[in-house]
């Protein structure tokens, strides 16, 4: 008869998986119930987890068709990362898709846009109204204007005009993008390193 792992070695191993693995082992799981019997319920459960864990599933399951780069930049784990693309490319596209995963499926988030000009603001703003309305699940929005959407989770989106005054002031945001970066003042970069020096949850 195998003996059964302690409880604290369990919990560990546990906490030490890394994002891409959990991912990895979700996603297999999701495949492999597609091939047998599951309640709907279950099924229902492992294409939420998967969807948390993976915002290229989640843009495909409310209908969007990304391209690949655009998944790929998604899923990565990395911390800080830069898109050096074309314009008209869909790097706007898959921010304000960033955006309303994380206020989707990690509650109390803050994921701030800061845009070089009102109406890019505008559209970007746009852009997250268009993926929330595509969303039939999507969170109750208890606020929501030109500049923030409060979601009933408590998650917040907002979407500004880059300034020193606009970028200060927030506490531990969990996501911060910039569009169209090389036309945004480095003085407003410097207002934003003291938000996530200390933060580790901030991307």
């Amino acid at each position: 008869m195998e003996e059964k792992k302690p409880r604290k070695q369990i919990v560990m191993r546990n906490y030490i998986e890394t994002h891409s693995h959990r991912k990895q082992r979700l996603e297999g799981m999701v495949e492999k119930a597609k091939g047998r019997a599951i309640h709907d319920g279950e099924r229902e459960a492992l294409s939420y987890i998967a969807c948390a864990l993976s915002p290229s599933r989640y843009l495909k399951s409310i209908g969007y068709s990304a391209w690949d780069w655009q998944n790929a930049i998604l899923d990565d784990d990395s911390r800080r990362i830069n898109v050096n693309g074309a314009r008209q490319s869909g790097k706007s596209t898959i921010m304000a898709c960033a955006c309303c995963h994380m206020a989707k499926f990690r509650r109390k988030s803050l994921s701030v846009i800061l845009t070089p000009s009102l109406k890019q603001s505008n559209e970007d703003m746009i852009k997250v109204n268009q993926f929330i309305a595509m969303d039939k699940n999507y969170p109750k929005q208890l606020k929501n204007n030109s500049q923030e959407i409060v979601l009933e989770n408590g998650s917040r989106i907002l979407v500004l005009t880059a300034s020193d005054d606009a970028a200060r002031g927030f506490s531990n945001p969990d996501l911060i993008l910039f569009d169209e970066a090389s036309r945004i003042d480095d003085s407003v970069y410097k207002a934003v390193i003291p938000m996530i020096t200390n933060n580790r949850h901030a991307k």
